[in-house]
């Protein structure tokens, strides 16, 4: 069985497995919020609440990868950008517990890394808007 492009078989089994990664994600976000309903949750309530919103949050670019990539890239981009933004507010809110400095370093420089990667995709879209001939 030959593929009219190299490398198809692959490609399709990829998103078969990003499907299935959606799917888990999407299971366990429902059954944190099915813990929560039922009230099985005697302590952190929120911490659960959170859980399983991060987990559906992340289960929306692994979903769509297989019909968009684009679509599954700007979804990513959003969750990271949901999740450095929360992590941003928790460690350096006057309310946060004591944390140590190495993680306030490994909190920006995340965010810095995000904000950087943001800025060199959009530089990339605009020069191959400009010059169609320009491979990324």
């Amino acid at each position: 069985m030959q593929e009219g492009r190299a490398g198809m078989p692959w490609r399709r089994i990829l998103e078969l497995l990003a499907g299935l990664v959606g799917v888990h994600f999407v299971l366990m976000g429902m059954a944190c919020f099915a813990m929560l309903a039922t009230g099985s949750v005697i302590e952190g309530h929120a911490g659960v609440a959170v859980g399983g919103v991060a987990s559906l949050v992340a289960a929306a670019p692994a979903l769509a990868t297989p019909f968009s990539t684009r679509i599954a890239k700007r979804l990513l981009m959003f969750a990271l950008s949901v999740l450095a933004a929360a992590v941003l507010w928790r460690v350096f809110t006057p309310q946060a517990l004591h944390v140590s400095w190495t993680v306030k370093a490994a909190v920006l420089a995340f965010a810095a890394l995000l904000v950087v990667r943001v800025m060199l995709a959009l530089r990339m879209s605009r020069m191959t808007q400009a010059d169609p001939g320009c491979e990324p």
